[in-house]
């Protein structure tokens, strides 16, 4: 733990809030790190209304005299504003799609797939949105799905993933991804307010409705026949009645299941 702290003290500019630095262990530390890099030591800010909060070092940190909760939630204001920071009034807007979609993944799982093979990747799409939004809603308050640069790392990472899979023609699995993209984008700021498709057939535009659904699941027969085929082959392993479902979770690209 010790040595995390040195680490985290000489290489990043740190802001305490909320912290009185007196204790005497940090204060060992803090003046040991001192001592040794002089100058090089980063400078640091203290947020408080006690005057007296820094007295005791060499390199006195910058104080900026506020309550940290005030402090906290302006610097987050202002990091909104700057798009830094998604809002939290993003949550509300983005879970309210969640029930909707479920309705109509339920009434999709319960068509047999074997009069329509294609579903499966339909219905594994719609998994990894409706995960998607449920991870968003469970760990909003962690701060992760605030951060723009997590959701654009997340994308790529997803992408990158995407190949990988689809180079092994495990075409569950790139539905379940796409689905799980089409979550996240809902987070971009450039895509605010934007319907997102909620069909899928894979290569094909986006679909916002069934009856687009179907057309292109007629022309998607002979346009990606190998895809068709995998379906089709795929369909055979389930009897009717059994809702297919794609795990919240992916199996490494490596493996050939």
């Amino acid at each position: 733990m010790g040595g995390d702290l040195k680490h985290l003290l000489v290489t990043k500019t740190i802001v305490f809030c909320g912290y009185s630095l007196r204790d005497e262990d940090f204060i060992r530390i803090y003046k040991y790190l001192e001592k040794s890099m002089g100058e090089v030591m980063p400078h640091s800010y203290v947020v408080t209304l006690n005057d007296s909060a820094t007295g005791k070092w060499k390199n006195k940190p910058t104080v900026i005299k506020t309550d940290a909760t005030y402090f906290l939630s302006e610097l987050k204001k202002r990091l909104v504003e700057n798009n830094q920071l998604i809002p939290d009034s993003v949550l509300p807007e983005i879970i309210s799609k969640l029930f909707p979609l479920k309705k109509i993944h339920f009434r999709l799982s319960r068509i047999d797939i074997k009069k329509d093979p294609l579903m499966i990747l339909c219905l594994s799409y719609q998994d990894g949105i409706i995960h998607a939004l449920e991870r968003m809603e469970e760990n909003w308050r962690s701060g992760y799905y605030s951060h723009l640069c997590n959701i654009t790392n997340s994308i790529e990472s997803y992408l990158s993933l995407k190949k990988s899979f689809l180079n092994k023609k495990r075409y569950f699995d790139v539905a379940y991804i796409d689905g799980y993209l089409t979550g996240l984008f809902l987070l971009l700021p450039e895509l605010k307010g934007m319907d997102f498709p909620r069909y899928y057939i894979y290569g094909e535009d986006p679909l916002f409705d069934y009856s687009s659904y179907k057309r292109a699941r007629k022309k998607s027969k002979r346009k990606f026949k190998s895809v068709y085929v995998w379906a089709n082959k795929e369909s055979k392993k389930y009897k009717k009645g059994m809702v297919l479902q794609h795990t919240p979770f992916l199996a490494g690209a490596d493996i050939d299941a």
